[in-house]
């Protein structure tokens, strides 16, 4: 009988040892509300396990994803997962999903499904398989179920009052504004109860009073989430003076302008530029006043130029008033911040201490180049030069000039590395190259409507001359694509002021700059007297030069009867046109009335003058014809007389 026991107790020793356990758990909010998508979180105690499966059973829910833990995924465990169930699986021999794992109590994942959109509760379940990592056998089959219920969204209150005070109105649930009467006292107790249990209330219990008004604010916050902010204000009474004001104002060793008054608020003071430090020395007309922290007496130190320098006086009550000193030292520095020169190693420019920037364009196999410049001022310091590494493409280089006074002015020069046109240059008698060099151009047209200035892109300084009572610039600009800009100081202009319309080039910066003048009428009016008198001037030589030119356009060439009429005229007009005259040998009978068609056969008279017969006697001639005594006409004199 021993014997028998032992056995079975051998063959029982096993199964406990590799004994298998699956207890799954599905967790979902307790509340949420309708249409929300709500997340579910499946996890599981194990115990030698090969395979867990879960199907859902999601009701009125609608399924919107599931996600494997992080472990699990990245372990080397398979997986899968669908809209209705999800498989996890140990590899072949890679032992039980705990030993994979390296721990029994694990996280399977998330589920994540939408509520539908009506009223809860609403209920989803899994049921949940395990098997058995000796027998493949399904352990621990079980249904897990989720009840959600619907989140209140009510976020009213029950009640709400103020210990020892009376709110106005009578509180109501729909009533969110209340006021309490006037109090010295330093703070109050506020009491609340929302109207739901679930709700969460703040802003409630004893909270202080400022002087002066007050607002507090109960604030119901809802399972759901929404909220009502019910707002109670209150008057704490202030019995605390006002009084704000100096009883003096100097600065030691130096006398204010105008003469301290309390009510005067903006004083003034010019010091020598050698003076660095002031004294300020004040008092508080009211012993409950005090001054502002760093705003009261003290030793101040003073830039060149103006200095605002404030004392600030605090009353009891809180109240600030502010008293100004305007303290001018005067700056005597070089403001010179103008280059002189800037030369380069490889490329020449054409400098201009008005131009700033200038472009350069190198060969591929220029790997660096050197800048070199020199400040106009001897006070002047200058920055941004030296050798430079070139990379391939575009370089921005900023040389930068700092005055005296401090006052900067940056000078760019780009390089393009492989980018330049390059030509031999013939005529030298060494290797070397001219390269193209091109000014960036920034701004493509600008136009001051109220003043006459002509504008280069490559120019960066003008003068620009205004009329009194002229306070703005009406300029319009344009820039190239990819620039931003900034115009500066184009307000209450003044002789003197200067307009900045300041380029940038994704961080580098180019200005133009624009000096007002400020001119009085009688310059005007003088300039346009000039102008008038130039105007009318060149108007009458122009009237005479056309006069000129017309009249040659217009005058008449003479005919050719007129021709041999001007060179054979005689005493009597009309016995050159009625007697028969004998020219160059034309028989008298062609002679009539009309000599044009004869003089304007070209060579009727030149071609035969060989020919001509000697003159006749008178004798011989017939009673009817007169003899006329003439040299024979030519083409030469009609052509002579048609160039008149």
């Amino acid at each position: 009988m021993k014997k028998v026991l032992f056995l079975l107790l051998v063959m029982m020793f096993p199964l406990v040892l590799n004994a298998s356990s699956f207890n799954p758990k599905l967790e979902c909010p307790k509340g949420a509300v309708p249409g929300e998508t709500i997340t579910c979180t499946l996890s599981a105690t194990i115990d030698n396990i090969t395979a867990i499966q879960g199907t859902y059973s999601l009701g009125q829910t609608t399924y919107d994803s599931f996600t494997f833990d992080s472990k699990i995924k990245n372990s080397s465990l398979q997986t899968s997962a669908s809209s209705t169930a999800f498989t996890i699986q140990e590899n072949e021999n890679a032992g039980s999903i705990s030993t994979v794992l390296g721990t029994k109590n694990i996280t399977i994942g998330t589920l994540k499904v939408k509520l539908p959109n009506i009223a809860g509760p609403y209920y989803l379940s899994i049921e949940f398989r395990g098997t058995d990592a000796e027998t493949f056998g399904t352990v621990g089959k079980q249904t897990q179920t989720a009840t959600i219920n619907q989140n209140s969204q009510d976020s009213t209150l029950k009640s709400l009052s103020v210990e020892g005070m009376i709110l106005g109105p009578k509180f109501a649930p729909n009533i969110t504004s209340y006021s309490l009467p006037e109090t010295d006292e330093e703070s109050i107790t506020i009491k609340a109860e929302a109207n739901d249990s679930t709700s969460k209330v703040t802003g409630t219990g004893t909270v202080p009073l400022e002087y002066g008004s007050n607002t507090k604010v109960v604030t119901v916050t809802s399972a759901a989430g929404t909220q009502t902010k019910y707002t109670i204000k209150v008057t704490r009474t202030d019995m605390r003076e006002s009084i704000n004001i100096l009883k003096s104002l100097s600065v030691k060793g130096y006398t204010i302008t105008p003469a301290f008054v309390s009510t005067t608020k903006t004083y003034s003071l010019n010091v020598e530029n050698n003076v660095s430090k002031v004294t300020i020395e004040a008092a508080v007309e009211s012993s409950k006043s005090s001054f502002v922290k760093n705003y009261g007496p003290r030793t101040v130190t003073l830039n060149y130029g103006k200095n605002d320098v404030k004392i600030k006086v605090k009353a009891e009550n809180g109240s600030e008033n502010t008293y100004t000193i305007n303290i001018t030292r005067k700056d005597n520095r070089d403001d010179n911040n103008y280059l002189s020169t800037i030369s380069l190693s490889k490329g020449n420019i054409t400098f201009s201490k008005t131009t700033m920037t200038y472009t350069v364009n190198v060969d591929g196999n220029v790997k660096d180049i050197t800048i070199s410049a020199e400040a106009e001022s001897q006070k002047a310091k200058v920055s941004g030069t030296g050798t430079k590494e070139l990379k391939e493409g575009t370089n921005k280089f900023t040389i930068t000039v700092k005055a005296e006074n401090e006052t900067e002015r940056k000078y760019t020069v780009i390089v393009n590395r492989g980018k330049a046109t390059v030509e031999t240059n013939e005529t030298a008698d060494t290797n070397e190259t001219n390269e193209t060099i091109e000014n960036v151009v920034y701004v493509k047209s600008l136009d001051i409507k109220n003043a006459n200035i002509v504008f280069d892109p490559d120019v960066h300084e003008y003068t620009v001359k205004l009329k009194q009572g002229e306070t703005k610039l009406d300029i319009l600009y344009q820039i190239e694509d990819g620039y931003t800009s900034t115009l500066e100081g184009n307000d209450n202009l003044k002789d003197g002021s200067i307009v900045k319309l300041i380029i940038d080039d994704n961080g580098l910066r180019i200005e133009y700059n624009f000096n007002i003048k400020i001119v009085s009428g009688t310059e005007e009016e003088e300039t346009s007297s000039n102008d008038i008198i130039l105007y009318v001037a060149i108007g009458l030589l122009a009237l005479v030069v056309i006069g000129i030119v017309l009249s040659a356009f217009t005058k008449e060439k003479p005919t050719p009867e007129q021709v041999v009429k001007q060179k054979y005229f005689q005493d009597d007009n009309q016995k050159f046109y009625t007697s028969k005259t004998l020219i160059e040998g034309v028989k008298s009978s062609q002679v009539s009335g009309s000599m044009i068609s004869q003089v304007e056969r070209s060579n009727s008279m030149t071609e035969r003058a060989s020919e001509i017969p000697p003159k006749p006697e008178v004798q011989n001639i017939p009673e009817q014809v007169e003899t006329l005594d003439f040299d024979p006409v030519t083409q030469d004199d009609i052509n002579n007389q048609n160039n008149l």
